[in-house]
């Protein structure tokens, strides 16, 4: 019971950020966490390990990892690209950016 409300979860959160869709059917991966902090250390990874794949993939060096993130990011962002990723830029991002996700004018 627990492990299907799991991958229910973690298919409703997959489809809000357009995962890929099999036989018109999401089918996406993730692992349910405690606490945010835990979340974000595997989402860290799960970036890394991607950014590698698809470097190698292209025949790039994977050996400098870096990671773009909005100054307004929970710090447990900083801690965790701090251990896992050897560069990463806070950006500052108003409300009238094209990059913003809320547009006041549209709310």
């Amino acid at each position: 019971m627990c492990a299907e409300i799991q991958a229910r979860c973690v298919n409703i959160i997959a489809e809000l950020f357009n995962a890929p869709r099999t036989n018109n059917k999401c089918d996406g991966v993730g692992v349910s966490t405690i606490g945010s902090s835990e979340a974000i250390i595997l989402a860290t990874l799960a970036m890394k390990r991607k950014w590698q794949l698809k470097g190698r993939e292209q025949g790039k060096s994977t050996d400098k990892p870096n990671l773009i993130m909005g100054a307004n990011v929970q710090v447990c962002w900083e801690k965790a690209v701090n251990y896992l990723v050897r560069q990463f830029f806070f950006h500052f991002i108003s409300f009238l950016s094209p990059f913003s996700l809320i547009r006041p004018l549209k709310c």
